[in-house]
């Protein structure tokens, strides 16, 4: 781990690698911490990524793994962003580099142009265009793009080609996150679990209140393996009549589902669950008034979505 450098490996793979040598470690026994798997991934990065590192390892707070790895892609996206702009070179060519006609500048329009042009060659001098006047190349149109964008999470563009990459105000629409979550292979229901312990999620970002956890505990599965604890917190779910709260929730990053203990649920909210074949209901113990109603969805009982 400690010689593994990023160098033309993309974010995704470059932290892939890293999680997987941690992964291997923690199989035999020997797993690290979260803070020393972040200390290890900001030592590979090149010099491209001194800004980011040196932002990070300025922070009093320390930074969680999930954060680090959407700093490094935000941070890539933009430099492939700057590099496709400057008609560079990075570690991946953007759209628009990667469409011009032998690399140069003076073609890189729709077509129709008979454009001239100066430019630099694919070997890197500067010259004219192959034949001076010409059209552009493949037609002047741009491929389009298969993936989503990680900005908005809307699909058909990149995060380079995203209005809103540069707003940091801008607030994605929970419906596409969400459609996002899935296309990725992850789950974002809450599901009530009467074999749980206690309240889990892979998903740090839904506890509201959080802190670190030092303890040595870990959630053992079915099978026995144990997972390792990151963060305890607090999370919400809305209903229409009254919040549920979700104490003591527990961060769990290899978990695959978010669960929630239905012991804990009722002790903490003063409610019960009735659980039928089709549907199940939570209901207030006093006044007996139902506070959120779900369906079973392939013989599970996960919470609504809120609306």
């Amino acid at each position: 781990m400690a010689n593994l450098k990023k160098n033309n490996l993309s974010a995704d793979e470059y932290v892939g690698k890293m999680k997987a040598l941690a992964d291997e470690l923690a199989a035999a026994g020997k797993p690290l911490g979260e803070d020393e798997l972040v200390s290890y991934v900001l030592t590979g990065l090149d010099a491209d990524y001194t800004p980011i590192v040196a932002s990070l390892t300025s922070r009093r707070e320390p930074v969680t793994y999930n954060e680090l790895l959407s700093q490094i892609q935000s941070f890539e996206s933009r430099l492939d962003l700057v590099h496709g702009i400057n008609g560079g070179s990075g570690s991946q060519s953007s759209v628009n580099s990667a469409t011009r006609s032998g690399g140069g500048r003076g073609n890189s329009g729709p077509s129709g142009g008979g454009q001239r042009g100066r430019g630099r060659n694919s070997q890197g001098g500067r010259g004219r265009n192959q034949g001076g006047r010409g059209r552009g190349n493949g037609g002047g149109q741009r491929p389009r793009f298969n993936g989503r964008c990680q900005v908005c999470f809307k699909e058909g563009h990149s995060a380079q080609q995203c209005w809103h990459r540069f707003d940091p105000d801008y607030v994605p629409d929970e419906r596409n996150v969400n459609a996002a979550m899935y296309s990725y292979g992850v789950d974002t229901n809450w599901y009530t679990d009467t074999g749980a312990t206690d309240h889990v999620t892979s998903e740090l970002d839904r506890l509201t209140v959080q802190e670190k956890y030092t303890g040595n505990d870990k959630i053992r599965t079915a099978n026995g393996a144990g997972m390792n604890i990151n963060h305890i917190g607090n999370a919400i779910v809305r209903t229409p009549h009254r919040d549920l709260h979700l104490n003591n929730v527990l961060h769990v990053p290899q978990a695959k589902k978010n669960l929630v203990s239905v012991h804990r649920l009722t002790k903490d909210n003063k409610a019960f669950l009735e659980f039928h074949p089709n549907f199940f209901l939570i209901k207030d113990q006093v006044t007996r008034k139902t506070l959120l109603e779900g369906r079973c969805r392939d013989g599970l009982y996960p919470l609504p979505q809120p609306s």
